[in-house]
């Protein structure tokens, strides 16, 4: 399943190299005209964005520790997954996919953790949010969400660019506001005593908490199958 995921990720990017080649040539040409003039973003822009933010990945596992093989395959993939998730969510209109495998339990499973460093161990499992699995998770809602927010605006006509704007500043809104209320709630009441938290793996929080229960059933191994 994952190597299907990686394989239409690629056939993605191949069926659409002649766009990409025009818009790498647009992006550089000094005279490129009104190449990208009806495009959301502009193409050099794009190009430019697409190169910062990469390096910013790349970098961001660095920084965390890893080795810089380590944050440029982790980033590669991670890009694959989404590449494959919005080619299907624009030609089958899928609302989730339940994916195979999430990105880190393929790495871990094809390649173990003899040859990873702690530090890459545990940034796989912190960097989880940004390639989380479908079903409403980080590849559906974000590449979704702006392939219907686009394919709305071909059908009535609108201008892109400015429907662009304007999801840039609702997504600075959201980060602004999500910061805030996970911090303040999360802090205030505890991830454990929260929806979330109850919901993952936690049933006796459900009820009165008594940390000796919760010890207990956390250190009782489950029954042999």
């Amino acid at each position: 399943g994952t190597g299907a995921i990686l394989a239409l990720g690629i056939w993605g990017l191949w069926t659409a190299r002649k766009h990409l080649s025009r818009v790498l040539r647009a992006a550089v040409s000094r005279s490129r005209g009104d190449a990208d003039a009806d495009e959301p973003i502009p193409y050099r822009l794009a190009i430019v964005a697409l190169v910062l933010s990469t390096a910013y990945m790349v970098g961001f596992h660095c920084v965390a520790g890893c080795r810089w093989s380590f944050g440029i395959a982790m980033t590669v993939l991670t890009l694959s997954y989404y590449v494959m998730w919005a080619r299907l969510r624009a030609e089958t209109g899928l609302g989730f996919l339940a994916f195979p495998q999430e990105l880190g339990e393929s790495v871990r499973g094809a390649f173990g953790t003899v040859g990873l460093r702690p530090r890459e161990v545990v940034a796989m499992a912190a960097f989880r949010w940004s390639y989380g699995p479908g079903e409403g998770a980080s590849f559906d809602t974000t590449t979704a969400n702006l392939s219907d927010t686009f394919k709305i605006a071909d059908v009535a006509g609108m201008n892109r660019r400015r429907l662009m704007a304007a999801s840039l500043a609702a997504l600075v809104f959201a980060l602004v506001m999500g910061w805030y209320i996970g911090l303040r709630g999360t802090y205030h009441y505890g991830f454990l005593s929260t929806a979330v938290g109850t919901a993952y793996g936690y049933p006796w929080l459900q009820t009165k908490y008594d940390p000796s229960a919760a010890f207990a059933s956390l250190m009782t191994p489950e029954p042999t199958r």
